[in-house]
């Protein structure tokens, strides 16, 4: 499809110089290909060299098509924890995106939220993932990450970011003071002052979800604004007896998670109340997505090692997303595309 538009819009003739310069166009995309070993088998965030390929490429095949940004941790960079479809692996459910045998060389792919993504937008845009498995949102407190400064460098104002992040700075690498904070909220406070927002722990974690993330996003759009951010608040974690282990298993069981999960999903939905929909930054419309409301923390068929999203849980992200950038116009509508 992508090389459909690209020599519909520069010739309407077989022999005319402009299909010349296609096939030119072309000849070089193809030798700028990524190699799908080396795009997949990093696993902390795809290498900036694949993404500038990437991003070229989506810039000579689509470009008037907006581009959708991921940015963020794991709960978006999930490609680690999905299966490859390549040797050894599992097939794909459905058939590879047409943007993917633009840019890889051997369409072995493994099915993360990304690839979701651009299953359900079609040749409506294009999904990047810049989004980094294993950080924190504390690392960005001086400065943004190379993959974040690739965004700031690179979004444009027809473009969409998605950001989900936060939640390693609780169960990866916490301070003692998220400690403290997280042990007060989830054995010393009565469900009803979480419920009412009373409980003074939530202050703390307010601030975490809600204004330093809005710095973070503050920064990535300082230098051109996108026409949407969807900022997520993150899914319940799998709960226990689900027939699932994980690198998270010691501090969901420290923070009661395995014996009284409502306690922290309570918390997490007043969190999401109090930090994530407070999220304002000049010149972007930003909408609140709670992820608690799309994975269901009772069905492993959405989860891998308790807290990771699985194919089906990047699949379920990924049609809600999408469902939103249609709602907010930044891409048409399935009905009104096909």
């Amino acid at each position: 499809m992508g090389r459909y538009l690209l020599r519909s819009a520069t010739s309407t003739s077989s022999t005319s110089p402009a299909q010349d310069s296609d096939d030119d166009t072309t000849s070089t995309i193809t030798s700028k290909k990524i190699n799908p070993y080396r795009f997949y088998m990093e696993w902390h965030g795809h290498p900036i060299s694949s993404l500038r390929k990437f991003h070229n490429t989506v810039q000579t095949l689509r470009p008037t098509q907006p581009i959708i940004w991921l940015a963020g941790d794991s709960s978006l960079d999930n490609k680690y924890w999905v299966p490859s479809s390549g040797p050894g692996g599992e097939p794909l459910t459905v058939p590879v995106p047409e943007i993917y045998n633009s840019v890889l060389e051997h369409p072995r792919i493994n099915p993360d939220v990304a690839f979701w993504m651009n299953h359900h937008l079609s040749s409506r845009a294009t999904c990047i993932n810049t989004s980094v498995e294993a950080t924190m949102l504390r690392e960005r407190d001086d400065h943004l990450n190379k993959h974040d400064t690739f965004i700031q460098n690179n979004i444009s104002s027809n473009d969409a970011l998605v950001v989900s992040i936060g939640a390693n700075d609780i169960a990866l690498r916490p301070t003692f003071s998220t400690i403290i904070n997280m042990l007060n909220l989830a054995w010393l406070t009565r469900r009803t002052a979480i419920e009412t927002g009373s409980a003074s722990p939530l202050a703390y974690f307010a601030e975490l979800f809600g204004a330093r993330i809005q710095e973070y996003i503050s920064r990535i759009t300082s230098k051109t604004k996108p026409r949407v951010v969807i900022v997520c608040m993150i899914y319940f974690p799998l709960e226990a007896g689900k027939g699932q282990q994980g690198w998270a298993d010691v501090n969901l069981k420290a923070l009661g998670y395995n014996r009284y999960p409502s306690q922290l999903q309570t918390a997490i939905q007043k969190i999401y109340e109090i930090g994530t929909q407070t999220i304002r930054v000049p010149g972007v419309k930003v909408v609140p997505c709670p992820l608690y409301e799309v994975l269901d923390g009772q069905d492993p068929a959405d989860y891998t090692a308790r807290v990771e999203p699985s194919s089906e849980g990047g699949r379920k992200m990924a049609a809600k997303f999408v469902e939103m950038l249609e709602r907010e116009g930044v891409v048409d509508s399935r009905a009104n595309f096909f």
